[in-house]
């Protein structure tokens, strides 16, 4: 008789679409994982209560998650929670967000701690609270703290839980956005890249090999979270399901993706309880926004709050019109999860994107006439680091990989300053003063600039080959025998990110190689004895193109990952040479990571004595 989801407009029984579809299989798993993970007795902030009732709470929380109890069950659990942090609670009541019984509006930016160097994380959140924003939104990036299945790390720059600490102590509350995809503009969309060559893998819908990964990291995640929720005296107040889910899946007509969303609400419930509001997000612009049924399969279901999102806009009546027919009665407040305030830019765009302050003080002004809850997307975008960038796949544009900056045209930009839009405008003001028009003063004033150095003209004159030191580069080296079907993927010789160099023993006599486009992912540079003779590019016109190689003892096919798909259909492809191998030869593949240890310890020298003459080749 007990429930996962036991809230008005429908409930179902507890076992009921878990891993392999045994009883209570998601909250075993996720028990093992929370006690291999040295989970304590539900952590708190006041820790003379958590250390008197640890012992007792631990026995607690283990029993209700072997039965797939729900936390909000009364259990010693929520008995300490009530002592921890006595009148705390965020929900909703009659179509309104409640903190501590008392209506409230958030006003959220986002503003990712993998985007900004740690020693910043304070000053950018206090630059986006100038904003006058009461809350701030994060993704929590699988792929930065799983790089390699089963290896977690949430120290230094991944510390997400400081990251959130340090929010909450500048008076800011947090909307939690843990996907497992988070699209983002980030590679794969948050997804570790080793899903990728998993035998039987379907990304983002109910299939074992992705739900059984998933579960395994929420249940690493999770309890890391649980202690800062708003009810045990932490900042988070709402966590979302997914990511615009309505853009991929389909609920309302593909079974196995309810059973995807609906898993992820029950393992989201075994760790954290119902002591946070969880959501989802749906929406866009135009004949390509999706529906909300399609994202969510809680339809008049008051377990989980749709919202929308979209650009700006001068009316935003009809999007939270389709969000109050979609959601259970009373259990509608208008959120606006993503309020467009700038924009993405790729590689090959004639212009960073950019808008002007007078179309974002527009649509910022028409929100809070809405008197709605929003989030800006961004508030403050960040940097790209570490080839962390993705790409976009939009029908008729193609691939389009996205540049190192994040600045987003957000009002606090990529260096930490008030951003500028296009024709001088100040989108920092545009958006401070409308909010300040609507709610009253700001409650922080925008922090003086950080200083900044001159360093004057540098001179690179030192350089490194990469051919010159593949055995310092590599981390693998994987021979292909001559005629095999096709060249090995980046993915299935274990590299998520960098080059891939695939070394053939060439060719005797000149010929002319035809490569197909379409088998480019991304970029591809030919070298014949160290000298570029060609390259081509997957966003290049046409469907091949032809290179004349002249007789060459080696032969170089050097292709570059530009970032894994983050938005698009086929979010699931792998990046290398697809298709045949160019030339009849044995290959020699070696996996380039660039990682920074590597480079940085390479012999630099003044000048190289091994370039050949005329020819070029890739140096660091």
């Amino acid at each position: 008789a007990q429930s996962i989801v036991g809230a008005p407009g429908g409930t179902r029984p507890v076992g009921s679409d878990l891993v392999g579809d045994e009883p209570h299989a998601a909250a075993r798993q996720l028990r093992s994982y929370m006690l291999v993970d040295g989970l304590g007795p539900l952590p708190s902030r006041q820790g003379q209560w958590a250390a008197a009732l640890a012992p007792r709470l631990l026995v607690s929380l283990a029993g209700a998650l072997a039965v797939g109890a729900c936390l909000r069950a009364a259990s010693a659990g929520d008995v300490a929670r009530r002592f921890l942090a006595p009148g705390r609670s965020f929900a909703v009541s009659d179509d309104t967000f409640m903190k501590d019984g008392v209506p409230v509006t958030v006003r959220s930016g986002s503003i990712h701690y993998a985007r900004i160097p740690r020693a910043y994380w304070r000053d950018r959140l206090r630059r986006v609270k100038a904003l006058g924003l009461n809350a701030i939104t994060t993704y929590v990036f699988w792929n930065f703290h799983e790089e390699q299945e089963g290896i977690f790390d949430f120290s230094g720059q991944k510390d997400v839980v400081e990251f959130l600490n340090i929010a909450d102590q500048e008076g800011l509350m947090v909307l939690v956005r843990p996907g497992p995809y988070i699209c983002a503009e980030w590679d794969l969309g948050g997804l570790p890249w080793w899903l990728l060559p998993k035998e039987g893998i379907e990304l983002r819908t109910w299939n074992g090999p992705y739900i059984a990964a998933v579960t395994k990291w929420w249940g690493v995640l999770l309890p890391k979270l649980r202690p800062l929720l708003y009810s045990q005296g932490g900042p988070i107040i709402m966590m979302q399901i997914e990511n615009e889910y309505g853009s991929y899946g389909n609920c309302a007509e593909n079974p196995d993706d309810a059973k995807y969303m609906y898993h992820l609400l029950d393992i989201a419930i075994a760790a954290l309880g119902r002591e946070v509001v969880y959501f989802t997000v749906d929406g866009g612009e135009g004949e390509d926004a999706a529906a909300l049924e399609s994202g969510s399969p809680w339809h008049r279901n008051a377990s989980v709050v749709a919202t929308v999102d979209g650009g700006l806009s001068k009316n935003y009546t009809g999007a939270f019109s389709k969000q109050r027919e979609f959601n259970a009665r009373g259990n509608s407040p208008k959120m606006w999860t993503e309020l467009w305030v700038g924009w993405f830019t790729a590689w090959g765009d004639y212009y960073a994107a950019n808008k002007t302050s007078t179309r974002v003080s527009e649509g910022m002004l028409a929100m809070m006439n809405e008197t709605s809850s929003f989030n800006l997307y961004m508030a403050h975008g960040g940097t790209n680091y570490a080839m962390w960038s993705g790409a976009n796949w939009y029908p008729g544009w193609g691939f389009m990989p996205d540049i190192t900056s994040y600045d987003y045209s957000a009002p606090v930009s990529e260096q930490g300053q008030q951003n500028i839009g296009s024709f001088g405008g100040n989108l920092f003001a545009a958006v401070r003063d409308a909010i300040a028009n609507s709610s009253g003063a700001t409650e922080a004033s925008f922090p003086p600039p950080n200083p900044v150095t001159a360093y004057g003209a540098i001179d690179l004159i030192e350089t490194a080959s990469l051919f010159g030191n593949l055995e310092r580069l590599q981390s693998c080296e994987v021979s292909v025998a001559e005629g095999a079907p096709q060249l090995p993927t980046m993915e299935s010789l274990g590299l998520g990110r960098g080059l891939v160099l695939y070394r053939s023993q060439g060719t005797p006599s000149s010929k002319l190689v035809t490569i197909r486009i379409e088998d480019v992912r991304d970029r591809l540079l030919v070298f014949g004895n160290h000298s570029k003779v060609g390259q081509v590019y997957r966003s290049d016109q046409g469907n091949s193109s032809n290179l004349w190689l002249p007789a060459r003892k080696i032969v170089d096919f050097l292709v570059e990952n530009m970032g894994h798909i983050n938005y698009g259909t086929n979010i699931s492809e792998q990046k290398g040479l697809m298709g045949p191998p160019p030339i009849a030869s044995e290959y020699m593949a070696y996996c380039l990571p660039l990682e920074y240890s590597q480079v940085g310890a390479l012999p630099f020298h003044a000048r190289l004595n091994d370039l050949p003459s005329g020819g070029a080749q890739p140096l660091f």
